[in-house]
């Protein structure tokens, strides 16, 4: 049966960026008392009294950050990051229109981190280039004076751009309402709902190879047409043992049963509702002691028929290639 108990985990690296005057600062400091994280703050040039080369500083101080970020992350530290490299390459391909060169590396360790989140905020070009008149970064300000094309491109990078290069893992928040500020509380609201929305999960199960004397149970899925094992989600405290016995009998109707041996455990991931749900599936070998049965218990979306073929036959009617394995490894153990 679908029963689903799945074990959250945030993201151990949220990313924010976006425009300038948008409120960044304070929905970074919201977000780090709520979820515990650890801020590692963006670098300013002009604090540091650095007028020239300041692309490729930015680029050194994102890389220097980056370091710090792995090794807190490897310390078992949550972060959260006031705008990090991507930051330079939006700003460059906003400036250019082209994707700047020596940067995929950059893009690469952060996608390798797997648990993380980018959070963009981003306005109306209106409200955007009226509350630019406010930033102190006189480079940033005289490029939203220069050309309205700063602004588009700005956006396209992280709206066109930037999702496929890192999987997608990215938070859009509008922080407007026609030329009015949504509030600080309303953008903390959205972005508590899409982390929650969109974190890992994982989901584990139990399969079962059944046999019955020297033939093997296989369940015919009427919806789909297609031949699998019993298999179900572990419910909570549940050992995983029981959650065999429990799946095998409420699918197939048997009672008297034995778990046998344990066969193998796999893992998969997928996505699913902006999750991603990373899934282990334990597999058992349990024997039919009595053929009598009783009536299943199936969710509303089951349709299933029980099936008996000896274990060549078996593997060549299942329908997944993982259950052809375990079937395949079941006749070690079958008398």
């Amino acid at each position: 049966m679908e029963k689903l108990y799945i074990k959250k985990k945030l993201p151990k690296l949220l990313i924010m960026e976006g425009f300038w005057q948008v409120g960044k600062t304070q929905l970074i400091a919201a977000l780090a008392k709520k979820f515990h994280f650890e801020i590692i703050y963006e670098p300013n040039h002009i604090y540091s009294n650095i007028n020239t080369d300041i692309s490729k500083w930015y680029q050194g101080k994102h890389q220097e950050r980056f370091k710090k970020v792995q090794n807190n992350m490897q310390n078992g530290k949550k972060i959260i990051m006031d705008r990090s490299i991507i930051s330079s390459i939006a700003y460059q391909y906003a400036t250019s229109g082209k994707f700047p060169n020596g940067y995929k590396s950059d893009l690469y360790r952060i996608k390798k981190t797997n648990s993380f989140l980018v959070i963009f905020l981003y306005g109306d070009k209106s409200f955007v280039i009226k509350k630019s008149k406010k930033i102190k970064d006189n480079t940033v300000k005289n490029q939203m004076k220069k050309s309205s094309l700063f602004y588009d491109n700005y956006l396209d990078f992280y709206l066109n751009i930037l999702p496929s290069l890192i999987n997608n893992r990215i938070l859009f928040i509008k922080v407007n309402n026609k030329n009015k500020f949504i509030g600080y509380s309303t953008i903390f609201k959205e972005a508590n709902k899409g982390i929650i929305g969109m974190l890992k999960t994982k989901a584990v199960c139990a399969s079962v190879v059944m046999f019955y004397k020297n033939k093997i149970l296989l369940l015919y899925d009427h919806k789909w047409k297609h031949y699998v094992l019993p298999q179900g989600h572990k419910e909570n405290k549940e050992v995983l043992k029981n959650t065999a016995l429990r799946e095998a009998s409420e699918e197939t109707g048997f009672k008297n049963l034995k778990v046998v041996k344990k066969l193998k455990k796999y893992q998969y991931h997928y996505s699913e509702n902006n999750k991603i749900i990373y899934k282990t599936i334990h597999v058992y070998l349990v024997e039919i002691l009595n053929p009598s049965k009783t009536k299943r218990k199936l969710e509303p979306h089951e349709k299933y028929s029980n099936n008996f073929f000896k274990t060549n036959e078996a593997i060549k009617k299942a329908r997944w290639p993982q259950d052809k394995k375990v079937i395949a490894l079941s006749k070690n153990y079958i008398k």
